[in-house]
């Protein structure tokens, strides 16, 4: 009987939790692939501080290694994600906290820029990759310097993850 009783409660809990969860958004492949290769899939979210660039003193910030100035300006540069608006006032440090706390932030600042990327660069996964490293000024100066972006090497991993995820028919 006490093991019924416990069987009742656990399963109460996990109810509960689950009914205040916040929902998180079924993601493309391709962010799948990033994550992999970002942190791999959230196991290594301890990323390095940058040392130089419009990023010098910032790391990127959880499973998709997004950085706090991407994050700030994705969030006021997309309706969708009002809600977050006071994040764009905080250190990157508390952005980083709270995102580790709330893994939907994440989830959704990475889907609202990827699909910035998508409109931008017609779907062009490659140039999309890049610019997930690189931003999409970086990408676009890239393509005008004609390098082949398919050989860099950020872009090689994240096809290669994205490879192995459809194989598995994740």
């Amino acid at each position: 009987m006490l093991i019924f009783l416990i069987y009742l409660n656990l399963a109460f809990l996990a109810r509960t939790e689950e009914s205040t969860m916040p929902s998180i958004p079924k993601l493309p492949l391709s962010l799948y692939a990033i994550a992999r290769v970002e942190s791999n899939n959230g196991t290594n979210t301890s990323h390095t501080t940058v040392k130089t660039g419009i990023h010098a003193n910032d790391r990127a910030i959880g499973l998709f290694g997004l950085m706090p100035k991407t994050v700030r300006h994705t969030i006021t540069t997309d309706k969708s994600l009002s809600d977050y608006l006071y994040l764009t006032k905080l250190s990157s440090s508390k952005i980083e906290k709270l995102m580790k706390k709330n893994p939907e932030i994440g989830h959704r600042v990475a889907l609202s820029l990827w699909n910035k990327l998508l409109r931008r660069f017609n779907g062009d996964r490659v140039k999309m990759y890049h610019a997930w490293l690189n931003g999409a000024v970086g990408t676009q100066k890239a393509i005008e310097r004609g390098e082949d972006l398919s050989n860099h090497w950020y872009v090689i991993r994240v096809m290669k993850a994205r490879k192995r995820l459809k194989n598995h028919n994740l």
